[in-house]
């Protein structure tokens, strides 16, 4: 079923530049993730909910990353590219 993601950031040469990518699981559809500045977490977040409003809703089921730093801010990032409201806290 297409929607489902995995994501990654890829590192340069002597940790100066990164690029986060997106891989749709169904189609193999690829999008980078533009990061200019750093690979902070907040830069992160900020930079895949840009990505992901590009997408149609059904293509914004699930994304799964890999436990790096750079997804810190992940309990902001659901919320954000979601059209449900978060759960209370």
């Amino acid at each position: 079923m297409p929607g489902h993601g995995e994501g990654d950031c890829i590192i340069g040469k002597n940790g100066t530049s990164a690029i986060g990518t997106l891989v749709e699981r169904t189609t193999r559809y690829v999008m980078l993730v533009h990061l200019p500045i750093d690979r902070s977490a907040e830069r992160m977040r900020d930079a895949l909910v840009e990505t992901m409003a590009t997408l149609p809703g059904h293509l914004k089921r699930s994304l799964a990353w890999d436990q790096g730093s750079e997804m810190g801010a992940h309990r902001a990032f659901t919320p954000a590219t979601s059209s449900t409201p978060p759960p209370p806290s």
